[in-house]
């Protein structure tokens, strides 16, 4: 309404009095006429966000994971030693570093959660879970502790 407020001002000050009384008028006469076109009204329309396409179609099946960095070469850059594991802190003995591929002689216990044990890796810095729950849906997922790779 306030459009509507703003012409009837913008007028008035364009126009005398007389030329907006014969321009009420003509005004009522055409709501008068059942052959005057109207503009139709804009439905209202909830306030949706846009719709989007992803441009790539979703996953058939699991992405190689096969190791992006080569432990070796960073080992021998760093200098690293092997990780003196005591108590309950050694991880099992097949246990791999999914991004570098480090042996389990490189892998820290990163806490001590029954569940879902995660692990961090001496040579690149970077946490995991031996097995991430991939299949599980969020419902499933909601009371326990979520262990993505980090």
């Amino acid at each position: 309404m306030k459009i509507i407020e703003n012409i009837a001002k913008w007028i008035c000050r364009k126009l005398t009095k007389t030329q907006v009384v014969g321009i009420i008028k003509v005004l009522q006469d055409l709501l008068n006429d059942p052959e005057t076109i109207f503009k139709k009204p804009d439905p209202e329309l909830p306030n949706y966000r846009k719709f989007k396409v992803d441009p790539e179609p979703p996953l058939t099946k699991l992405p190689n994971l096969t190791p992006e960095l080569d432990y070796r070469r960073i080992i021998k850059e760093k200098k690293l030693r092997p990780v003196s594991h005591s108590g309950n802190n050694k991880p099992e003995e097949h246990i791999k570093c999914p991004h570098c591929g480090a042996p389990y002689s490189y892998i820290y216990v990163n806490n001590g959660n029954k569940e879902s044990i995660q692990y961090q890796c001496k040579v690149c810095s970077k946490t995991f879970c031996e097995t991430p729950n991939l299949r599980k849906s969020t419902v499933q997922m909601e009371n326990k502790t979520s262990c993505d790779n980090v």
